[in-house]
């Protein structure tokens, strides 16, 4: 690393301090109107050339890897972005005497197929599509809202593309597709404030992780990158860095043969543009959304990459990743509040079959230049075959070895959380607990500033793959951002070196919960 680079990941490891502590954060008010920033859930260019996607959808996988690629495609965006629940909570009005505040100002949400720190989704999916598809080659946004693609760019440029991604032109040539995840930067500042970028980093990582499992499960070979030049595709899809920016890139290699063959690299050089034009296409705005503190703003500009960096960049195919299921629900076995879990056991090897699953996931680093490490631990709390403790994920056994026998979990997970949680939250009727663990000092070594996010990305994918792989097995799960560094520390036995960097707690909900009430078709 160079001195520059340890001067710059110095702003990084400032924030990793601030992100450690999220009592503060999380319970300060002053950052915007968080229920007004709840709408709208989703970007719309309403001016756009629009064209609807595949719909209804299969949801058995074996029909999916056997089907177009424009149904694909369709499936791909809707099962990582697309509504599928009109989630509806009773006006709550708890109090605790401490002092907590309470989501009671929750009616209904308009959820996606993907969890989201409060609901607030600031991802967005963009397309470009290769020649050969039935519409245009060019740069599309997903409308998760109707369920169609806005056409941003029509053309081929692909030699801009690929110099933005530093990968070659011909490989760029033979893609089928390219999928590219931004986020919009203060989407859940107004409730989460100084935690925002790592919860959004984590967020990301879930959606791109969502999307690896997808492609693979279809049988659809997928290339990620982490490392690009930002502001060159952000100029591409008319995007202000400040406001919203590109955070994970999937290149989809080809499945099976299109109407067309993928234009060629002589094709794609002659038909690029010398210049990239400002796009000139309106979309809805939301006001509300505050703008991010200072703080923020220099984690994020700090971390963009230049064309230099490029040459870091080394990324991979990953290995399979398959899902044994039916897709629906999968991914509907998810819940935000800690109070609806029954409380019965878990078998063993569910939990196993979890842990077996989010190790894929953590081949995720395959797109970055070197490993990020990242490890995989559980807590067991009410899991038949294994002692109460903290258990770690050995890939080359294959086996989840004890590394802490925990009498008292319950009250010990219940005093790493109590001070840090918003929503109510019962330790008693959970049955395990996920947590992916990496090293900041370690990322922020090699990648400089970007290793923060890099490293929450790869933590990110490692929990969908994970809470994908639980629904699987008939399971419920909840993401919890909230919880005491030190008291994790002490229960996973984790060197100095080792951050946990979220949480997921695991179980069978009760079957009143409103969960499972609102699904769309």
């Amino acid at each position: 690393m160079s001195v520059t680079e340890e001067v710059r990941a110095e702003v990084a490891w400032r924030y990793k301090e601030i992100s450690e502590d999220p009592s503060t954060a999380i319970m300060q008010t002053d950052y915007g109107d968080y229920p007004k920033a709840l709408l709208p859930v989703y970007k719309v260019y309403g001016s756009a050339r629009r064209f609807d996607l595949s719909y209804p959808l299969p949801q058995n996988l074996n029909e999916l890897a056997e089907a177009t690629a424009w149904v694909r495609l369709s499936s791909l965006l809707h099962n990582t972005l697309g509504l599928n629940q009109l989630f509806s909570l009773p006006q709550q009005n708890m109090t605790f005497g401490f002092g907590f505040k309470t989501e009671s100002y929750i009616n209904s949400l308009l959820r996606r197929n993907v969890p989201s720190g409060g609901a607030l989704y600031p991802s967005e999916l963009y397309v470009w599509l290769n020649a050969g598809w039935p519409l245009p080659a060019g740069f599309y946004h997903y409308d998760p809202a109707h369920h169609q693609l806005a056409q941003l760019r029509e053309g081929s440029f692909g030699p801009v593309l690929a110099q933005a991604l530093g990968c070659p032109l011909a490989e760029l040539a033979e893609a089928e597709a390219v999928i590219l995840g931004s986020l919009r930067l203060s989407k859940n500042f107004a409730k989460y404030g100084d935690l925002t970028y790592r919860l959004q980093s984590l967020d990301s990582g879930v959606v791109q992780g969502r999307l690896a499992q997808l492609a693979q499960t279809f049988d659809w070979p997928v290339k990620l990158y982490w490392q690009f030049d930002d502001e060159r595709l952000n100029e591409l899809l008319g995007l202000d860095t400040n406001l919203e920016s590109i955070y994970h890139v999937s290149l989809l290699t080809p499945h099976s043969a299109l109407a067309n063959a993928p234009a060629t690299v002589a094709e794609q050089a002659s038909a690029a543009p010398t210049e990239i034009a400002p796009l000139d296409l309106s979309f809805n705005h939301n006001e509300v959304e505050p703008h991010l503190n200072e703080r923020l703003r220099e984690m994020h500009r700090v971390s963009l990459y230049s064309p230099t960096d490029l040459a870091r960049s080394a990324p991979q195919v990953l290995p399979g990743i398959k899902l044994p299921f039916a897709l629906g629900p999968a991914i509907r076995h998810r819940y935000s509040n800690g109070m609806a879990f029954a409380g019965k056991p878990i078998e063993g090897g569910i939990l196993h079959e979890m842990a077996r699953q989010g190790y894929r996931a953590v081949q995720l680093a395959a797109a970055t230049d070197s490993p990020l490490d990242l490890d995989l631990y559980f807590l067991a709390l009410n899991v038949r075959g294994l002692e109460a403790g903290a258990y770690h994920y050995n890939p080359a056994l294959g086996e989840l070895e004890q590394v802490a026998a925990l009498p008292g979990l319950a009250l010990k997970l219940l005093e790493a959380n109590f001070y840090y949680q918003i929503a109510p939250f019962d330790p008693y009727n959970i049955c395990a607990a996920f947590y992916p663990v990496g090293s900041y000092e370690q990322s922020l070594h090699r990648y400089g500033n970007r290793g923060f996010r890099l490293l929450n990305l790869a933590a990110g994918a490692a929990i969908d793959t994970v809470q994908t792989a639980a629904g699987g097995g008939g399971l419920d799960s909840a993401n919890y951002l909230g919880f005491s560094p030190v008291h994790l520390h002490q229960m996973l036995n984790l060197s100095p070196h080792q951050n946990t960097l979220m949480q997921l707690l695991i179980g069978k909900t009760r079957p009143d919960t409103p969960v499972y009430q609102g699904f769309l078709g």
